[in-house]
C-alpha cells in the first residue's frame, strides 16, 4: 500500500484493511508469543500449542492493558503479577494495544471515519513498537504479562 505510487492514494477499502491487518499483526504475535513461551516453538502443530494461541479474547485483553497503563497497578493486578509496578518496556505496550484495537474497530465499523495511507503508516509504526516493547520486556516479565493478557484471574 505504500508503495501504491507517488502521489496516489490507495482505494478507502484497501486503507481500512490495512487497518484490520496492523491490529492482527500485533493480536498474532501476543498468540504466538504466548503459546512459544508456555508451550514451546516447537511444538507448533499441536494440539495445545493452539490451545493456547487461541485462548486470547480482544475484550479482555484491552481491558487488560488499560489496567496496566497506571503507574501503579490496582490491586488484583499486583496479586496477579506479584509486582507493585511495571517495567517501561511493559507500559509502552499497553498504551499502544488499545489504540490498535479501537482504530481497528473504526476501520471496520464506522464507514463515516476517514482514514489514509499516512494513518497506517503511523499505526504500523505504533505496532513496530509495541512489539518491540513486548519484545524487549525481561522473559519473566513478558511471560507473567502474556499470561494476564490470556487468563482472568481470580480475585
Amino acid at each position: 500500500m505504500a508503495a501504491s505510487g507517488e502521489g496516489t492514494e490507495p482505494e478507502p477499502e484497501s486503507v481500512r484493511r490495512a487497518v484490520s491487518t496492523v491490529y492482527y499483526a500485533v493480536f498474532h504475535f501476543i498468540a504466538q508469543a504466548a503459546a512459544d513461551c508456555f508451550v514451546g516453538a516447537a511444538n507448533r502443530q499441536t494440539a495445545r500449542y493452539a490451545l493456547i494461541y487461541r485462548s486470547f479474547d480482544h475484550r479482555y485483553m484491552k481491558a487488560t492493558c488499560l489496567a496496566l497503563r497506571a503507574s501503579t497497578l490496582n490491586e488484583k493486578l499486583r496479586n496477579s503479577l506479584g509486582r507493585t509496578t511495571v517495567s517501561r518496556s511493559i507500559v509502552n505496550f499497553p498504551t499502544i494495544f488499545p489504540d490498535l484495537q479501537q482504530a481497528r474497530h473504526t476501520a471496520d465499523y464506522h464507514p463515516t471515519d476517514i482514514f489514509n495511507a499516512s494513518n497506517v503508516l503511523s499505526l504500523a509504526e505504533s505496532a513496530e513498537t509495541a512489539i518491540a516493547a513486548l519484545d524487549d520486556a525481561d522473559p519473566d516479565e513478558r511471560a507473567d504479562v502474556l499470561a494476564l493478557l490470556m487468563l482472568r484471574p481470580r480475585d
